[in-house]
């Protein structure tokens, strides 16, 4: 048995590699760890220290994909928001008209006709659907880096009776600290509110 877990000492970096990625097949398709440290003449220590390597690189990848990601869509968002800007003020501008009058001053002779240019400017509002635009690009990127403010929740339920409304909100506090595993980044404050019917 020393002799087949003996290859664990000696594994050349491209022969880690390449059973990393048998390890990470197996696992996947739920082989228990044993079998898999039998299948590749591997120890048990072996194979549960390699997917611990394997599950810390999923976990680096996905928040590298993530990360980078969001900064791809960051940059979408940007482009789109600085072309609606720019076509906003383009909106803005107005329209310049050129309008042509032939008069003629000697009753239809030719000789004496003239011309005369008149412009006219018709100023614009500008076209809201770019404000639009623009609004949605600022509060989806609120949204991305978590800085819109919490929504504030206003319910009515009834009490049944016996029941104090102190002890409900010690079992949801009770319920929400558990759930983040009394973790210090979770804080819960209460404000005594007035349950009605």
């Amino acid at each position: 048995m020393s002799e087949r877990f003996g290859k664990s000492q000696n594994r050349l970096p491209a022969q880690i590699l390449s059973d990393r990625v048998l390890i990470t097949e197996m696992y996947l398709r739920a082989v228990p760890q044993y079998k898999i440290a039998e299948g590749l003449g591997l120890s048990p220590a072996t194979i549960t220290n390699e997917l611990k390597k394997i599950r810390k690189l999923w976990l680096d990848a996905q928040i590298t994909n993530f990360n980078e990601r969001q900064i791809i869509e960051l940059g979408k968002i940007e482009k789109m928001e600085n072309e609606a800007w720019v076509a906003w003020e383009k909106s803005k501008e107005g329209e310049l008209t050129t309008t042509k009058k032939i008069i003629d001053k000697l009753g239809g002779i030719k000789a004496g006709v003239t011309k005369e240019d008149a412009d006219t400017f018709k100023p614009s509002p500008g076209n809201p659907s770019y404000l639009n635009k623009i609004q949605w690009c600022i509060e989806t990127r609120i949204k991305m880096f978590g800085l819109a403010a919490p929504i504030e929740v206003n319910w009515k339920a009834k009490v049944p009776e016996g029941v104090k409304v102190e002890e409900i909100e010690e079992r949801l506090i009770k319920a929400i600290t558990d759930e983040a595993g009394n973790r210090e980044e979770y804080s819960v404050s209460t404000t005594r509110r007035t349950i009605s019917d």
